[in-house]
This record gives structure tokens, C-alpha cells and sequence, in this order.
């Protein structure tokens, strides 16, 4: 009896580890991570190097592209609740003041022009309108 376990054990973790490792291989290295921008702002280290998709609102001016937790952070000038946007992969005009959904890599330690922000998102691949975040 304790050989049939034992074998009913091995065999089941041999399961969970080929899902485990299949499911990580169809995911692809460019699939970025959905995380939100209140998580992304609250444990940037978790996601520094990675690709990544959020939504915040769009801010493209002049030494100041950045995505915001809300409106009214880009309103009130709210710094620590934004991300900047780096400026050589920046969204097109169009989305500009609107809620957007950005794919690219967050680092963590990169902060923006004059290193007011909590971090920085470069390589944007894709940047689309979004509804607001709930």
C-alpha cells in the first residue's frame, strides 16, 4: 500500500510541475504582467525590469509625460502618484488626457525628468483609451 502513495505522490507533483512549466512557456516573454498603477506604486520592486500593462491617466507635455493613478492626481500635481513615460516610446497625441492602458517595462529606480516620479515605464508597445480604473 505505502508503494502505491508513494507513486500517487511522485506522479501528482510530476503533474503540477509540467502544468506549472507549461503554463509559464504558452504565457511568453512578452506577455506583460496586468498589475494595477496602486500596485505598481506601492511595490515598484516586485515589477522593476518587467513587462508590464496598467491603466492611469495620460499626461504627454514637454518634459513631463507621465501616467497617473487618477485625474486628479494629474490635476493637482500629485508627483508620487505618477509614473513617467519614457519620452522616445511615448503614446501617440490623441490619448492625452484621457485614461490609457500602457504595455512596456517599469524600472523601478528609473524616476523621470528631475526624479520626481515612482518609477518609469519604457519600450511602450502598445498604449490604447481605457475606461477608468475601478
Amino acid at each position: 500500500m505505502s508503494v502505491l502513495v508513494n507513486v500517487a505522490i511522485v506522479l501528482t507533483v510530476v503533474f503540477a510541475f509540467s502544468m506549472q512549466t507549461h503554463h509559464l512557456w504558452s504565457q511568453g516573454e512578452d506577455t506583460p504582467l496586468k498589475v494595477s498603477m496602486r500596485r505598481l506604486l506601492d511595490y515598484p520592486e516586485e515589477y522593476d525590469g518587467k513587462r508590464i500593462a496598467t491603466i492611469g491617466f495620460l499626461q504627454l507635455q514637454f518634459e513631463g509625460n507621465a501616467l497617473f493613478l487618477t485625474e486628479d492626481d494629474q490635476v493637482k500635481r500629485n508627483y508620487k502618484n505618477g509614473i513617467a513615460i519614457e519620452s522616445a516610446s511615448r503614446p501617440k497625441m490623441s490619448l492625452n488626457l484621457r485614461y490609457v492602458r500602457v504595455e512596456g517595462t517599469f524600472y523601478a529606480k528609473a524616476y523621470g525628468h528631475r526624479g520626481r516620479w515612482s518609477g518609469e515605464i519604457k519600450n511602450i508597445s502598445k498604449a490604447t483609451e481605457s475606461q477608468t480604473p475601478e
